[in-house]
């Protein structure tokens, strides 16, 4: 599917097909998140929107991925929390450049430094947003 025109945004899904996400499809956008840059490009592509296609093919071929995302040796996957995009901060920059109903049918997924790891760089998150496409979530954007 391809992208919706960029309004700012250059990473916005294309609304068709957009679902509000169930708890089915935010427990799914989070083992998506956990398993990101860790196992295959296939994986990635299988759990990303078309928009987002050509920053994994990139990330894999650069020879950087495969091992998740890690600072100094910290893993710096732990799922630290979900909510709707509407409901944030990236409301801001999301809504007006993908619209308001991508900005109702979108998650985050926020991911960092374990807490139990005694690492608290707030600076050290990644946002990772997700769309349901047909009961299905898939990674569109990384913040």
């Amino acid at each position: 599917m391809a992208a919706t025109p960029d309004h700012g945004l250059t990473f916005c899904p294309n609304p068709s097909g957009l679902e509000l996400f169930s708890a089915k499809a935010r427990t799914g956008a989070i083992q998506a998140a956990e398993a990101y840059d860790r196992a295959s490009l296939a994986l990635d592509l299988h759990n990303t929107d078309r928009v987002w296609w050509p920053n994994v093919r990139k990330m894999w071929a650069s020879g950087t991925a495969g091992n998740g995302f890690t600072l100094n040796g910290t893993d710096m996957q732990f799922v630290l929390g979900s909510a709707p995009v509407e409901t944030n901060g990236y409301a801001v920059f999301m809504g007006p450049a993908c619209g308001a109903s991508t900005l109702a049918k979108s998650i985050m997924v926020g991911i960092g430094p374990s807490p139990s790891s005694g690492n608290v760089c707030n600076a050290c998150r990644t946002s990772l947003f997700f769309v349901d496409r047909r009961g299905r979530p898939l990674l569109s954007y990384i913040y």
